[in-house]
């Protein structure tokens, strides 16, 4: 990603109204351009009501069949495990796929009486592999954390 610098338009507008703005203006199109490449990535990839409403399925979501479908966001990331207390925080045992543009998912099928295989207030997170090394961190997509 480039971080073209851009003039804002009424950028002068602006600089009439705030005159300590003058000496910024550089850095306030730097900043433009940067925006203008982020909204670019943005829309090349589903837009901005995709954007905005990726709160809903990103995350550990459970679906309808009491099925858990996580989805994380980790384009820098080797590999990716969903641990906790479900599953005695082992980093085999459920393993992210990963898919393109840095996304990784990882379905976990509802247990055989068909109830959610991860209970209601199980701590959780998620396994990110960086350098060869798990980091446990927290989804910055939970819906619900608490303070150890």
């Amino acid at each position: 990603m480039s971080s073209s610098s851009s003039r804002p338009p009424q950028l002068d507008n602006l600089l009439k109204l705030d005159g300590y703005l003058w000496n910024y203006q550089t850095e306030i199109c730097r900043r433009y351009g940067v925006f203008l490449d982020y909204s670019k990535r943005i829309e090349e990839c589903g837009g901005w009501e995709t954007f905005t409403t990726a709160y809903r399925e990103y995350g550990v979501v459970v679906m309808r069949d009491n099925s858990v479908r996580c989805l994380e966001w980790a384009p820098g990331a080797e590999a990716l495990s969903l641990v906790g207390d479900f599953n005695d925080w082992n980093t085999e045992s459920h393993p992210y796929k990963k898919l393109e543009y840095g996304k990784w998912e990882l379905i976990i099928r509802a247990d055989k009486d068909g109830n959610c295989p991860i209970k209601h207030g199980s701590i959780i997170k998620v396994a990110v592999k960086k350098n060869g090394v798990f980091h446990f961190k927290l989804s910055p997509w939970a819906h619900y954390v608490t303070r150890p």
